[in-house]
């Protein structure tokens, strides 16, 4: 928030090229291991209800080593993109925000890979998790001649949605071009990442 304050104030950047530089790549790294982590979470919740038993020997130790990667993949792929083309920085006046510039023509192959690596496979694993588990606990509530409660599915489809639109316009920094765009809304706004913390 600081840097965007003192940016609107001064009416440019002022915090030098090595923030400029943390800034731009740091959103995208922390915006992809948020929807890995979440992903994550989600999936380990539907292992934990659909094998009982199983999940036993989940530890937290196992759980530290998950996240662990997750954010090495995360390093990584920002660290990649920082060598493939490290000047493509830019001070957007439009948010006030470092960002990536995306002119490089190694991106015009390379972003439609960062948009499924960071949108599609995240999501698709928490609303096919969500999906599945919803079934789950409606088919439990069933057996026990019981409903799964209308507050509660109305509480967690609006923080779902609030969420939704809260990534989008991070993400839509990402896709420049109206197709991509498009298929970014669809995706993150039909999406009920968090649909099951209910």
């Amino acid at each position: 928030v600081f840097p965007r304050v003192v940016s609107l104030v001064t009416n440019e950047w002022v915090f030098g090229d090595t923030l400029l530089y943390l800034a731009a790549y740091g959103i995208y790294y922390y915006n992809a291991v948020d929807l890995f982590l979440i992903a994550a979470m989600t999936t380990s919740k539907l292992v934990i209800v659909k094998f009982p038993l199983r999940s036993r020997n989940l530890s937290t130790q196992r759980g530290h080593v998950v996240c662990a990667v997750l954010w090495l993949i995360g390093l990584i792929i920002s660290i990649i993109a920082f060598l493939l083309k490290r000047d493509d920085v830019l001070f957007d006046f439009r948010v006030y925000g470092c960002r990536l510039g995306w002119s490089a023509n190694i991106w015009k192959w390379l972003k439609p890979v960062l948009v499924g690596l960071f949108i599609l496979i995240p999501n698709i694993l928490v609303v096919a998790a969500t999906a599945y588990l919803l079934v789950i606990a409606n088919s439990f509530a069933k057996r026990h001649g019981e409903h799964v409660r209308r507050e509660s599915i109305i509480t967690t489809i609006i923080v779902a949605l609030v969420y939704c639109v809260s990534i989008l316009p991070t993400w839509s920094t990402l896709s420049s071009v109206t197709l991509e765009l498009a298929l970014l809304v669809t995706i993150t706004a039909s999406s009920g990442r968090t649909t099951i913390d209910w």
